[in-house]
């Protein structure tokens, strides 16, 4: 499995800074080697995140959640999901009404207090089904 470094993370929210005409600033350092460290994961010798769509929505729901940049954290969190799809061998180009979709999860996911286990349920089975 192929894991998105700092840089690359760092690189997706310069991209879409640029595009704003806004210059990105790291907030939380720590929070981002928390996340890149913890993709990584294994419990009892099994990843803690086992496939490429978990992988993939874990690095969706972390990056908004933590709010590592100065701003565009939801679509740094977008790009990476789709970034760790693609670098992992996972075709996926979203239609209209999907990139609809994961905009409106990633603003869902803003808005809930903390990471309950319904959310992760709930954007795990949204991306699954957009993957199927």
């Amino acid at each position: 499995m192929t894991y998105l470094s700092e840089e690359e993370i760092v690189a997706l929210n310069v991209c879409v800074q640029k595009r704003y005409g806004q210059e990105a600033t790291i907030r939380d350092a720590g929070a981002l080697d928390y996340i890149v460290r913890s993709a990584q994961q294994e419990v009892f010798g099994r990843r803690l995140y086992a496939t490429v769509p978990d992988l993939a929505v874990f690095y969706f729901v972390k990056l908004i959640k933590k709010h590592i940049f100065n701003d565009c954290n939801k679509r740094t969190g977008y790009l990476a999901l789709l970034d760790c799809l693609a670098q992992n061998g996972v075709v996926f180009h979203p239609t209209a009404a999907q990139r609809r979709r994961l905009a409106d999860l990633a603003i869902h996911v803003a808005q809930v207090d903390g990471e309950p286990q319904d959310l992760w349920q709930d954007v795990r089975a949204a991306v699954r089904e957009m993957l199927a």
